[in-house]
């Protein structure tokens, strides 16, 4: 498993590209240069594609009582595969930026998420931090 750890501050830019960090890169893209951007509240997160397809055969596993056709539908409408362009950016959909509550041309927080990347609006993710203790979480 590749571990990505760390804040880092980026910019949208005028098209919705994010650049990912460049020690980032390598590990977080598969083959074909594809990720996996998923809009969840107040953040996106981004997967190597090999790992997403892990975590949603565990999530269709657990909800098998809530009906798996719910279940997919739910996860396949905040997900997308996006690629990196040559200057390691992806390019989040207005759809993505909209869930998650981040703006498009702004700046973000994106954090190493051990397994995935977060992507945070500065001010929520300040908040978050603030109300979050490390030694209350462990």
């Amino acid at each position: 498993m590749s571990y990505f750890g760390g804040i880092n501050k980026r910019q949208i830019d005028e098209k919705n590209r994010l650049p990912i960090p460049k020690e980032w890169r390598d590990a977080i893209v598969d083959s074909n240069n594809n990720v996996v951007a998923v809009a969840r509240t107040n953040k996106i997160e981004i997967y190597p594609c090999r790992l997403f397809d892990i975590l949603i055969a565990k999530e269709v596993e657990l909800g098998l009582s809530r009906g798996i056709t719910d279940i997919k539908s739910k996860i396949g409408s905040v997900t997308e595969i996006k690629e990196l362009d040559s200057k390691g950016r992806i390019q989040l959909s207005e759809r993505l930026l909209s869930i998650s509550g981040i703006e498009g041309n702004s700046s973000v927080v994106v954090v190493g998420a051990v397994d995935h990347i977060a992507v945070w609006n500065p001010e929520v993710f300040n908040e978050y931090d603030r109300s979050n203790n490390i030694d209350d979480i462990l």
